[in-house]
């Protein structure tokens, strides 16, 4: 059982991933779902992204995904600051 805000319960199961510490949750079921604290809102100025897997992507590439992402972004008038990628021979990027 989650509760990060007192109107809102969700039911998860125990194969269900989520991002938190004892005393909130930032996000739930592999960062699909944002909690109240880090959720995206019509007064949101700044927002970083992370797009992760667990598994090979089957449908395009993680920078391909990204470049989608950043041309979403800036049909809504999002500009991107700044962009890469993280695996094992490249465990640290500067944004």
């Amino acid at each position: 059982m989650i509760t990060n805000h007192p109107n809102l319960i969700l039911s998860l199961l125990v194969r269900n991933r989520l991002y938190a510490d004892e005393e909130k949750v930032l996000c739930y079921l592999w960062n699909h779902r944002d909690s109240q604290l880090s959720a995206i809102d019509a007064d949101t100025r700044h927002a970083l992204f992370f797009i992760d897997t667990a598994f090979h992507p089957q449908t395009c590439s993680m920078q391909e995904a990204l470049q989608t992402l950043s041309r979403h972004l800036s049909q809504i008038g999002g500009v991107e600051l700044g962009s890469g990628l993280l695996n094992v021979n490249y465990p640290s990027v500067e944004v």
